[in-house]
């Protein structure tokens, strides 16, 4: 279906793989350091990832207003219409962060993740977790494409079903024969699946929600803890314009992979720069801490959890002293305080 024989990779494209491979590989290492809690970083990206992702496809949200959104309990107090979009993409991605393990990218996934996608509001329904019943053309969407009245046709409703097996079949193959670098294999996948269009909607999100999913299953631990889409919307029209300008091609014998696999992987070079100095600052913050505190967040982080007496034990120091660094590190956010008096003890967030 793709023809993996005629790609042409850059220098820099296979610059920016090494890099990335490099910070696969050092991951482990670095989120030991221990200090700001891993959970909250990877569910203040989480929150960015929702946010983001809701407003590419044109909900005018914002982030306070999405937090308090996923916040909501009570049925009365539930947002209408495309507030609903929100609901939908946290709850796949909270599937994908939870599950991937268990979750092979195949049709049965690909239709249950849209379905979780539109299971919200007044687009859920016959549309939710269903191919197109229509096919619209796409305008081009870059600048040159729109001025001559580019478009590109996307798969028909009749041979969509047909089209996404193909796709399905043919990363299940790439990724047995091993000949494709994930990376690639990632943004190949992508850019094929968009230019099918197999829903009538929500397709931009189902792919971002996709690339988290095969990131994860290639083995990049490091993704949920920095919000791709959050890069993706800062790029701007560089984003659908490297898309369209390979997709164009993809009807040829000769497609060219260049302009959305340089972006793609430029995309994932950023995310990875972003979460490289959050982690920098956190070993600031580790480096800043006072000897007394960082032993209480080791003994944490090697134990799981802490007592006081087991601090005046180890330490020597003495109880008022200890209590005061444990009231700060639970106030900052670096631990979460279990029970009071005798039976008190402490964890990471």
């Amino acid at each position: 279906m793709l023809n993996t024989d005629k790609i042409l990779i850059s220098h820099e494209m296979l610059l920016i793989v090494g890099e990335l491979d490099e910070f696969k590989g050092a991951w482990k290492g670095m989120r030991n350091i221990g200090l700001k809690p891993m959970g909250a970083l990877k569910r203040a990206a989480g929150m960015e990832s929702v946010s983001t992702s809701v407003r590419m496809a044109g909900a005018q949200l914002t982030d306070g207003r999405v937090e308090r959104m996923l916040e909501v309990k009570g049925e009365h107090d539930q947002p209408t219409g495309e507030e609903f979009d929100p609901l939908g993409y946290a709850h796949a991605l909270a599937s994908i962060l939870h599950g991937w393990e268990n979750m092979p990218v195949n049709e049965e996934q690909i239709l249950r993740m849209h379905f979780a996608l539109m299971g919200f509001g007044h687009r859920a329904g016959k549309e939710a977790g269903e191919y197109k019943s229509l096919a619209m053309p796409l305008a081009a969407g870059d600048a040159e494409g729109r001025e001559a009245g580019l478009t590109l046709q996307t798969a028909d409703s009749r041979s969509t079903p047909e089209r996404m097996r193909e796709l399905i079949g043919w990363l299940e193959r790439e990724e047995r024969d091993g000949k494709v670098h994930r990376l690639l294999l990632t943004g190949m996948f992508v850019a094929r699946l968009l230019a099918i269009h197999p829903f009538k909607d929500a397709n931009g999100r189902l792919s971002r929600l996709l690339t988290t999913l095969l990131l994860l299953r290639f083995g990049y631990a490091y993704v949920p803890y920095c919000s791709l889409e959050a890069v993706l919307e800062r790029s701007g029209e560089d984003y659908p314009r490297a898309l369209r300008r390979t997709q164009m091609t993809l009807g040829g014998d000769a497609p060219d992979w260049e302009p959305w696999l340089r972006f793609f992987l430029g995309a994932l070079q950023e995310q990875k720069r972003r979460l490289a100095e959050r982690m920098k600052e956190e070993r600031k913050l580790l480096a800043n801490q006072t000897e007394l505190a960082a032993a209480i967040l080791e003994r944490v982080r090697k134990e799981g959890r802490v007592r006081m007496a087991e601090m005046i034990a180890m330490t020597g120091a003495k109880r008022a002293t200890l209590r005061w660094h444990f009231r700060k590190l639970v106030r900052g956010g670096r631990l979460v305080q279990h029970g009071e008096c005798k039976g008190t003890w402490y964890s990471m967030v």
